[in-house]
């Protein structure tokens, strides 16, 4: 049965906008989520009354867009058949995907390490901190914490 209340329009979420709802939100919206209530309330309108479909779901972001990565893995993927055609090798998909993320890789890898470390020296400073506390000094204890 209709509501006699007036509906929210969810102009935002038209697919003929090319930005987002999540683009468009404040930082405390999206801190919180905030910005998906007005499409949860619509999603939910939609299908109860039968009418949900994919033109119902808001856009995304032009920034994350799958074009231009498919663009760049296709450029990777030219780029391994012409150096499989030379060495006479085989081309492999997945030797083209770690050419192009070895950087990433390579950026995750130091972290981890990074993280790895601080986890290991986690209870020397924690121990540090309680002998600070139980001198009195505080503040020093501050400076082993942060």
């Amino acid at each position: 049965k209709p509501s006699s209340r007036p509906r929210k329009s969810l102009g935002s979420y038209a697919p003929a906008m090319t930005t987002s709802a999540e683009e468009m939100s404040g930082w405390l919206q999206k801190c919180f989520f905030l910005w998906v209530w007005p499409f949860m309330q619509q999603s939910y309108r939609n299908i109860r009354a039968g009418t949900f479909s994919l033109e119902s779901l808001p856009i995304f972001p032009p920034k994350e867009s799958c074009g231009p990565a498919v663009e760049i893995l296709a450029e990777h993927l030219r780029a391994e058949v012409q150096r499989c055609k030379l060495t006479g090798q085989s081309p492999s998909l997945h030797r083209a995907m770690l050419r192009w993320w070895k950087g990433f890789f390579v950026q995750e890898a130091l972290r981890a390490v990074l993280f790895s470390c601080l986890f290991v020296l986690t209870p020397f400073l924690l121990q540090q901190t309680i002998r600070c506390l139980r001198t009195g000094d505080h503040t020093e204890a501050m400076i082993w914490l942060a």
